[in-house]
């Protein structure tokens, strides 16, 4: 089997199903081939940060600072124009 190509390599990885077909030879190829395997490690490695960003972007972009969701952190007085400048200051 030749190399496999970058696409074949991300769809693997990302849906697994669609290569129903042909997963016996991608993962014959991938156990015998070191650069193959190295570059799906890579791309996975990639996904599994991507998901994790995305996982955090999640957690904290509705909620915004935390010191804006305590009572104890966030002055009576609060406005606008100092929750833009606090924001601007803690990212």
């Amino acid at each position: 089997m030749a190399h496999l190509d970058e696409h074949t390599i991300d769809l693997f990885i990302i849906e697994p199903d669609m290569l129903d077909i042909q997963r016996a030879e991608i993962e014959v190829h991938l156990a015998e081939c070191a650069g193959c395997r190295i570059l799906m490690e890579e791309f996975a490695e990639f996904y599994r940060e991507a998901e994790k960003e995305y996982r955090h972007h999640l957690e904290t972009a509705y909620r915004g600072p935390s010191w804006l969701n305590s009572p104890v952190g966030r002055p009576s007085s609060l406005t606008f124009f100092d929750v833009q400048l606090r924001c601007l200051f803690e990212y």
